[in-house]
């Protein structure tokens, strides 16, 4: 049938004809209008969107580095060779050097860092270090951090301290830096000891400016800058504005007068129309601005309403030439796809006017369309059914017949050599408990589809989740000429890619684990079952570890010595109650079972573990402390770990109870022991034999003991209390009664009548006879 025997005449095609190139010409007309006249705000603010995302990042850089930086400082304060350095009055010049040498080179491992200084308030001394180590005692060629440890009040809330400092002691040329300053300080507010962290400005805004991610950053004209709240430059891209004053600039005004965290405006700034970006900073309370040349916005804006003029009038030509030819192509094939439709579904003859040949056609359409829906649904659900099914039985070992192969649909040679993958969720039980069953499950599907997808770039692969902390993937390469190192280098790269997908994605961290290749899928419930053997190396290797046969096997020197000295040392160690002393004997402990397989670390661990806890029960049985913890809750909690690491955490964290309630209980008796001293002591003070040996004698102690815990406790020596106590009596006897100075020596076990007024006049300011006269008169 011919298009002109479809319709009554032409009407329908004039029809068409005349809708679509109205409509495509109003729109066009409509477009190109709406942005030339908007490309100038436009434009602007398609810039400053990009500028306004870019000193975002630039300023969560920031907050990052600023916490980052305090981290470190706090990280080298508590350091055991800096506290040294901080704290010991004796240390010797070969402990000085050893410990500044130690502190070198963790320094020189942060390439932020410019320089570090540990002040020693007791010795007036500097210990530097940075571009090079030195020791200074006196005046510190650092001014302003000399000044800020005589008074630490002028260093005010400011963290960090924007500072030019001299690049050493040796050199004039400044370094900008912002200071970190941790010190304790006398009542005067004079530091006592501290340590002071220099961050390389340049360095840090360098990278934060190169590392963000937009053109803007780059451009010539264009600068970046810090400001703190009164206007002073903290960073610029232009190192040399660092700490200029900005503030008498309207711009500089504006920007910090602004009480919303972002946005921008247009200002003249040296006579040049520009835009300005800014940016809030949070902590520190900086601002963060741009400024970029109008002219530089402008000239791009021109040229694209030009180009989108002519654009229009291309495309309005090419539409009206289009609308002709799809009115023509439309409107002919209406009537016989009617006509097919009627014949297909035997649909009696109804009007063939235009909008009811539409609405007929695309309610057939529907209704075919959705049967076809739900058939392909239930197919597909069908194929997925029987997919996992018969994957979950070669893995378990059960191979079902050639026909279900077929009817799965299984993307696998049954012949071939094939890998399997164990995909292992790193921290299990966080993963679990963080969410709902039903997100663990969408989200393990979303992982398994993942891995799948990326697996299917460079092999034939089948995932499924076998519902546990880990999902599997069946590979088989492509090509069979590849030899297998180069085949097992291909899934150690792609595993690399899904790992960097779950993590940023997901804040999934993600453990891999490669078979053997093994040859026909018949072979497939060997290869999991070694597979998920070599995933229990975890423990060794650590979270996110990516490894094959071959490198859990190269890595495995030997068998852990349970009977060695290690162990032995550990638990002298314990008894001694230094927690320090205690991890030094773990530590090579833990060293030593990297080296290890599981089942020896696992045994090893349980071990250690009943060893120390049978330590602690004889300490318990021997009265020396109560510890009050359980050995099953603490071996079930280090069985659930995942790593060493974190099971060497674990026992740190024993470690450190096991001192506290060591020295808890150590000073408990101490308190009593001074208490049973000082009853002693006020019962027999008449004793003329009353003396520390005495007293020791009595509660079954050396004296040398007696007297250092006394002492300890009450800030006195033994023999002053006793002094002080029988002073005091005698003053109330000398106020209270009428007895001689003889018998008051008697009544107080002092014994030689002579020394005693020598003591009581140095302590007193004057005689016994003296002291009775003027407390006779006080009484008058």
């Amino acid at each position: 049938m011919k298009w002109t025997a479809t319709l009554k005449g032409r009407n329908y095609f004039y029809h068409l004809l005349i809708t679509i190139s109205t409509f495509f010409t109003v729109a066009v007309f409509s477009l190109s209008l709406f942005l030339y006249t908007h490309f100038n705000s436009l434009g602007i603010d398609i810039i400053n969107k990009s500028n306004q995302k870019l000193l975002s990042q630039i300023a969560y850089n920031v907050e990052y580095t600023n916490q980052y930086a305090k981290d470190y400082s706090s990280a080298l304060y508590s350091n055991p060779n800096v506290a040294m350095l901080m704290h010991n009055n004796e240390i010797d010049i070969y402990d000085s050097l050893k410990n500044v040498n130690t502190l070198q080179t963790f320094v020189r491992s942060t390439p932020f860092v410019h320089s570090v200084y540990v002040y020693n308030g007791t010795l007036n001394r500097y210990y530097v270090v940075g571009s090079e180590s030195n020791i200074i005692e006196g005046n510190f060629y650092d001014r302003d951090i000399q000044s800020i440890f005589r008074d630490i009040t002028q260093m005010g809330s400011a963290s960090p301290i924007a500072r030019r400092i001299p690049a050493s002691s040796s050199s004039a040329a400044p370094a900008d830096v912002y200071t970190y300053i941790l010190s304790d300080t006398y009542a005067n507010n004079a530091t006592k000891n501290g340590i002071v962290v220099n961050i390389n400005i340049n360095w840090i805004f360098n990278t934060l400016i190169t590392a963000a991610p937009s053109q803007e950053a780059q451009a010539q004209d264009s600068s970046i800058f810090l400001l703190n709240a009164e206007g002073q430059v903290l960073g610029h891209s232009n190192s040399g504005r660092f700490l200029d004053s900005l503030s008498s600039e309207t711009y500089v005004r504006s920007i910090l007068q602004q009480n919303r965290s972002s946005g921008y405006f247009v200002d003249h700034i040296q006579g040049e129309k520009s835009i300005v970006t800014y940016s809030s900073i949070r902590s520190p309370e900086w601002k963060i601005a741009s400024i970029i040349p109008y002219q530089n916005v402008a000239k791009a804006i021109n040229q694209v309403k030009l180009i989108t003029i002519l654009i229009s009038f291309l495309i309005l030509a090419a539409g009206i030439v289009m609308a002709y030819v799809l009115s023509r192509v439309l409107y002919s094939p209406v009537g016989l796809l009617r006509n097919k439709i009627d014949h297909l579904l035997g649909k009696g003859d109804i009007h063939r006017g235009p909008v009811n040949e539409f609405q007929y056609i695309e309610s057939s359409l529907s209704r075919t369309a959705e049967l076809l829906k739900t058939l392909q649904q239930y197919k597909l659900d069908t194929t997925n059914l029987l997919k996992q099914e018969y994957m979950q039985n070669l893995l378990l070992g059960k191979p079902d017949s050639k026909a279900k192969f077929n009817e799965a649909r299984i993307r696998l040679s049954e012949t071939g050599n094939i890998h399997v993958i164990v995909l292992k969720i790193d921290h299990y039980r966080q993963f679990l408990d963080s969410r709902s069953d039903e997100e663990n499950a969408l989200l393990r599907f979303a992982l398994t589809n993942i891995s799948d997808e990326i697996f299917s770039e460079s092999f034939f692969c089948e995932s499924f989740n076998p519902q546990s902390d880990h999902t599997v993937s069946i590979l088989q390469a492509r090509d069979s000429r590849l030899q297998e190192e180069a085949v097992l280098q291909e899934i150690k790269r792609l595993a690399v890619l899904i790992q960097d997908t779950y993590r940023n994605y997901f804040k999934v961290s993600i453990s891999f684990f490669t078979s053997e290749a093994e040859e026909g899928l018949g072979r497939i419930h060997e290869a999991y079952t070694a597979t998920l053997q070599l995933s229990l190396h975890r423990i060794r290797f650590g979270h996110g570890c990516i490894l094959v046969m071959e490198d859990a096997a190269a890595k495995e020197t030997g068998k852990f010595d349970l009977f060695g000295s290690p162990i032995s040392g550990l638990l002298e160690a314990i008894k001694g109650g230094k927690t320090d002393s205690m991890w030094a004997s773990f530590a090579p402990i833990a060293d030593k079972l990297l080296q290890c397989d599981y089942n020896s670390i696992m045994f090893t661990l349980s071990h250690i573990a009943s060893s120390v806890f049978n330590t602690l029960n004889i300490m318990e049985q021997n009265g020396i402390v109560k510890f009050g913890i359980d050995f099953l809750s603490f071996h079930g909690t280090i069985t659930k770990l995942e790593t060493l690491e974190e099971i060497g955490l674990e026992f740190q964290n024993l470690f450190q109870y096991i001192s506290d309630q060591l020295q808890s209980s150590k000073d408990h008796r101490h308190v009593h022991i001074v208490e049973n001293a000082i009853l002693y002591i006020n019962k027999n003070m008449a004793d003329n034999n009353l003396s520390q040996n005495a007293v020791a004698d009595v509660l079954k102690l050396s004296p040398v003991t007696l007297g250092k815990v006394f002492r300890e406790t009450t800030g006195l020596p033994m023999t002053d209390y006793i002094k002080n106590l029988r002073l005091e009596k005698a003053k109330e006897l000398l106020r209270q009664t009428n007895l001689s100075i003889d018998e008051i020596v008697e009544e107080i076990g002092w014994g030689n009548k002579k020394y005693f007024s020598t003591v009581f006049k140095q302590q007193y300011g004057v005689t016994p006879m003296e002291y009775r006269l003027k407390s006779s008169m006080d009484r008058i």
